[in-house]
């Protein structure tokens, strides 16, 4: 299955709840299954999907990218109501990167 980039953004005024079922079901994941491969309790994503949490701390965020296969970034901005506009082009340094690694924040080069 291939999930273009545009289906990885969040919607304009998405909620965290909202965005994180949508990514869920597009790879068509349980709860339980995206629990497992983020690393967290079952009841930690059901009440993310039902916007009882609206944070995420950073083992969650963690988890949460990896498993959706979403930037971090993207998650921190929709659970603040931040417009993702600014984060839609990146770039790596590759002198910075080193591969099978994912890159962190500091070696990511923001285009606005």
């Amino acid at each position: 299955m291939h999930i273009s980039e545009d289906d990885k953004l969040p919607l304009s005024g998405e909620t965290l709840a909202e965005y994180v079922r949508r990514r869920r079901a597009a790879f068509g994941m349980s709860q339980a299954e995206l629990a497992q491969r983020a690393g967290m309790h079952l009841q930690s994503v059901g009440k993310i999907e039902l916007g009882k949490t609206t944070r995420l701390n950073s083992k969650s965020l963690a988890g949460l990218s990896k498993a959706l296969q979403v930037l971090a970034q993207y998650l921190e901005a929709v659970s603040k109501g931040v417009p993702i506009a600014a984060i839609q082009q990146l770039k790596i340094c590759p002198r910075c990167w080193i591969p099978g690694i994912y890159p962190s924040n500091k070696i990511l080069l923001i285009q606005m």
